[in-house]
């Protein structure tokens, strides 16, 4: 089965281009993973979502310090880490939170759903905050925050958040697991009604026996300390003058994307605030898109109109008129009518929407398929079928295929976010 990543194979970066340009952050991701992500030679054909990805990540998680807390508040989030991602139907971030998790000390009971009252609070909340649209609900929040202190609560909605990232892209693109994640977690997993489907190429097999992650040591943390210099090095250089607090994250993001996105000053964490903002920054930067402020805008309206996020459908709309002024009430009717129909696009009807788009709302052919793309990948799981895969694969570059994926990764990343802070406050 083709996947997005497999058609972009030949337009994949060399490992040893990235090894080169970014070891300290390579290395870190294999100390916490036990693998080199495939994923990463694909980001960087659009350097931003390299870039993005690298910041995300560990600012989400917490990193070096996650490691360093108790066993039983890493194993909570690995789990909620891997509930989101079963929810969400990525087989590849399943597989790779089961092995994050375990490394953590999570016990391999757990994925057959043995779970106190505490673990099954958070991994409800997890499970609906990944579903698309979300139906998380004040009581699910109340339930988790009644079991659970101040930190696990904000450890939980960011990693299931920074899974809404990590599940869209992955998903949506049909990466490869590594032999790695397949030994470890394969049997484990299988035994839990997991098969990895599109991203394992060929029949799968689940191994005979378990072979489990190995569990943090002390040598992990010095691992992790070797590469610590090297990594904030690159992070400070990435995100050198950005706020790290709101407002004056929000005045920095209304000067260079036209909109101060104050939602994410409810997560009062500076790293996130940091991360975000710089994310933000790069993702709304003419200068370095290849497929255009006007048509990503239009791809956040159409995700949050298949979300049914009231949120992001604000937000877009503040963005298109900033970035796709020309762009009619009129034809952002025909848009959002795509967008909430309750149809497949596929072989029948691909080219009757596709001239819709191009005759009603005025869009280019690539425009279009990017929006018509946008709307199957905005699915919970993604829906990128073989007609949504070659009709964008022959209207849109490589670079453009990437830099669309990381920005519906972003619009998920903010939909599991809004939606948590918004339901649990009321």
């Amino acid at each position: 089965m083709n996947t997005f990543s497999t058609l972009l194979k030949t337009q994949e970066v060399p490992i040893q281009q990235l090894e080169q340009d970014y070891n300290p952050m390579l290395k870190i991701v294999k100390v916490i993973l036990g693998l080199d992500p495939n994923a990463n030679p694909l980001l960087e054909i659009w350097p931003p979502a390299f870039k993005a990805y690298n910041l995300v990540v560990p600012n989400f998680l917490n990193l070096p310090q996650y490691l360093f807390k108790k066993r039983s508040y890493k194993s909570l989030v690995g789990l909620a880490m891997y509930a989101c991602s079963k929810a969400a139907e990525c087989a590849y971030c399943t597989s790779h939170a089961c092995t994050f998790a375990m490394r953590r000390g999570l016990e391999a009971e757990k994925f057959k759903g043995n779970l106190s009252e505490k673990e099954a609070a958070v991994v409800a909340v997890a499970e609906s905050m990944a579903r698309v649209p979300s139906n998380l609900t004040k009581a699910q929040c109340d339930e988790m925050i009644s079991h659970c202190t101040p930190a696990e609560i904000h450890g939980v909605a960011m990693v299931v958040s920074l899974m809404g990232f990590l599940n869209k892209f992955m998903g949506a693109m049909g990466v490869e697991l590594e032999a790695e994640a397949l030994e470890e977690t394969g049997k484990i997993l299988t035994e839990a009604g997991w098969n990895p489907g599109k991203h394992f190429r060929g029949n799968y097999q689940a191994p005979e026996d378990y072979h489990n992650p190995v569990k943090d040591s002390i040598g992990t943390y010095f691992r992790m300390f070797q590469q610590a210099p090297g990594v904030i090095r690159l992070e400070k250089k990435w995100t050198q003058g950005i706020p790290d607090k709101y407002p004056k994250a929000g005045a920095f993001l209304k000067e260079h994307t036209g909109f101060d996105f104050p939602m994410i000053a409810k997560t009062k964490d500076p790293r996130i605030i940091k991360t975000l903002s710089t994310v933000l920054r790069d993702n709304l930067n003419a200068e370095v898109s290849k497929i255009g402020l006007d048509t990503k805008c239009l791809s956040s309206l159409v995700f949050g109109m298949v979300a049914q996020n009231e949120i992001l459908v604000k937000e877009a709309r503040i963005l298109i008129n900033h970035h796709a002024s020309s762009v009619q009430d009129n034809q952002l009717e025909v848009i959002e009518g795509m967008a909430k129909a309750f149809t497949n696009i596929d072989d029948k009807n691909y080219h009757s929407y596709l001239t819709q788009l191009t005759d009603e709302a005025g869009l280019s052919e690539k425009q279009a398929a990017a929006l018509l793309c946008t709307k199957m990948a905005s699915y919970s799981p993604s829906d990128i079928n073989e007609t949504i895969l070659n009709e964008t694969h022959n209207r849109l570059s490589a670079q453009e295929i990437v830099e669309l994926m990381i920005w519906i990764s972003i619009q998920q990343m903010f939909q599991r976010m809004y939606t948590y802070y918004s339901v649990s406050n009321g």
